[in-house]
C-alpha cells in the first residue's frame, strides 16, 4: 500500500537478524505538530489517507496495535506512511508478544481494552481509537490523556473522559470533534466499526457533506 512503509528484505547475516525497508526523508506527524495544532483542513487529509492503508492492512488479516504520530512519516509528496508494525499481530489469532497482564503500546493512544490487558477484546475498532487519538493530537497538539506517571495514564484511558477538542482549540469544526469523540468511545461498538467507515466519514468533511455521526 502506498501509504504503508514498505519491507523488502529479511534475513541474517552473521549471526543478526535484519530487514530493510523504504527510506522516507521527513518528519513524523509529533515533529511536524509539535506545540501548534495543524490547520482543521490539513488534518483530517492526513487521517483520511492513514485509515483507508490501516483498512487496508485489516482486510489482509494484520492490526497494528501500535498506532501514534511517532509511528507515521511524511514524505517528501506530503503523504503520511505508516511504520512500526513491530506489535502487530493477526486478526484470527493470538500474538506470542502478549502476556497476561502486560500492557504493550502507546497508553497515550491506547484504546481501553488493549491498556487493561483484555488482549481477547482487540480488534479492527482498537486501531480506529488509535486513528481517533492520532486525529485528537493533530487538532490539538496534545494526546487525548496525559499524565505524570503510567499508572494515572492507564487509569485515564480506562475511565476518564478527554478533553472536548474544542475547549482546547476552538477553531477545530464541530463536526471534526464529533468524529474524534465517536473514535476514543471506551466501548469498541460505539466506535467506527471499521477504518474504511473513519476514512468515509473523513472524506464527507473534506467535501463539505453531512457526516453521519452525532454528538
Amino acid at each position: 500500500h502506498p501509504n504503508i512503509v514498505a519491507i523488502h528484505d529479511v534475513g541474517v547475516h552473521d549471526g543478526r537478524h535484519y530487514f530493510s525497508m523504504d527510506y522516507v526523508e521527513g518528519q513524523n506527524l509529533a515533529q511536524l505538530v509539535g506545540q501548534q495544532p495543524l490547520p482543521p483542513a490539513k488534518a483530517p487529509r492526513y487521517v483520511e489517507l492513514i485509515a483507508e492503508a490501516i483498512h487496508y492492512a485489516h482486510e489482509r488479516g494484520i492490526l497494528h496495535r501500535d498506532l501514534k504520530p511517532s509511528n507515521v512519516l511524511i514524505d517528501s509528496n506530503d503523504q503520511p506512511r505508516i511504520t512500526d508494525f513491530g506489535l502487530a499481530r493477526r486478526l484470527n489469532g493470538d500474538s506470542s508478544l502478549t502476556m497476561t497482564g502486560q500492557v504493550l503500546g502507546s497508553p497515550n493512544f491506547m484504546p481501553p481494552e488493549q491498556a487493561g490487558a483484555r488482549s481477547g477484546k482487540v480488534g479492527r475498532p482498537s486501531d480506529v481509537y488509535a486513528l481517533g487519538g492520532i486525529l485528537y493530537y493533530l487538532l490539538t497538539a496534545r494526546a487525548p490523556f496525559q499524565a505524570d506517571s503510567l499508572e494515572h495514564l492507564i487509569t485515564q484511558v480506562l475511565h476518564a473522559e478527554p478533553v472536548a477538542p474544542r475547549l482546547l482549540n476552538a477553531s477545530i469544526p464541530r463536526v471534526l470533534e464529533t468524529i474524534t469523540l465517536k473514535c476514543l468511545e471506551k466501548e469498541p461498538s460505539r466506535r467506527y466499526q471499521t477504518a474504511q467507515e473513519l476514512a468515509d466519514e473523513l472524506g464527507r468533511v473534506l467535501h463539505h457533506e453531512p457526516i453521519r455521526a452525532r454528538p
